[in-house]
């Protein structure tokens, strides 16, 4: 890209720029072309190849063209630009030692401590070390409790407007029914093998945590498709979390049946 982007500046002709920014186009970046090729910028597909228009030449179906600087600049299929031999021919061959590595962490430094840092304080403190940092990091004020209650999240439902009711309903009783019949079509069996039995039992876990994204981004169907499924599995305590719950995700938990909620 460098390289190109030092031969673009030192170029003379616009076919010869143009050239260059379809080179590096075709190595998997998009050019925005600058005015000095058309008056308003335009963007061009990454996998290009060049054709003036005193040389037609077929073009695949799915090609559509764009008319710039005397050229027509045609987005074909990526197979049909590793085939074009004139192509291949203007781009450098790198050696494994060429190849740049920029190989960095999945995770920031500084955030992976900072979390070191609050799951060291929650396991020393409890519960309480666990509510000082929430209305530390605003989660929760200091005057709330961190979980709502059964009954909290029905009146959270009734009072939504009748059409968000009746959507989280027939959401919720589509992902039932699928839950039901995933759950009838898993059953105990037992079998006789030599020296022995052999087989497998289905039972429920005691407990089910359902987490939904919340927020400014929050999913009310994380919570149907978790605590949904986990209630259909006979699960007999379930209880949904969602930092900063909106009221369509309180009215979520009710429909899935939620035992409450933790924010």
């Amino acid at each position: 890209f460098l390289e190109s982007r030092r031969m673009l500046s030192s170029s003379s002709s616009s076919s010869q720029r143009l050239k260059l920014l379809l080179i590096a186009c075709g190595v998997g970046c998009q050019f925005l072309l600058s005015s000095a090729f058309h008056p308003a910028p335009i963007w061009i597909s990454p996998l290009v190849h060049l054709q003036r228009l005193n040389s037609p030449r077929v073009l695949p179906d799915s090609s559509f063209p764009y008319v710039c600087a005397g050229h027509r600049i045609t987005a074909t299929r990526p197979n049909s630009f590793m085939r074009d031999s004139h192509t291949l021919s203007m781009l450098k061959r790198l050696r494994v030692d060429e190849v740049r590595s920029d190989r960095s962490g999945a995770i920031d430094p500084q955030a992976l401590e900072q979390a070191r840092e609050i799951m060291e304080s929650i396991n020393a403190g409890g519960e309480e070390a666990l509510m000082e940092w929430a209305v530390r990091l605003g989660d929760l004020s200091a005057e709330e409790q961190f979980w709502i209650a059964k009954e909290d999240l029905r009146v959270a439902f009734e009072t939504l407007p009748p059409d968000q009711r009746q959507l989280l309903e027939r959401v919720g009783e589509r992902i039932r029914k699928f839950a039901q019949a995933q759950r009838a079509s898993i059953s105990e069996m037992e079998t006789e093998i030599p020296g022995g039995m052999a087989g497998q039992t289905v039972a429920p876990v005691d407990c089910a945590g359902c987490y939904a994204p919340g927020g400014r981004y929050p999913l009310p169907s994380s919570v149907l498709m978790t605590a949904i499924t986990a209630r259909v599995a006979g699960v007999p305590s379930v209880w949904v979390a969602s930092p900063r719950p909106t009221q369509v995700t309180l009215g979520a938990a009710h429909v899935a049946g939620a035992d409450g909620l933790l924010r």
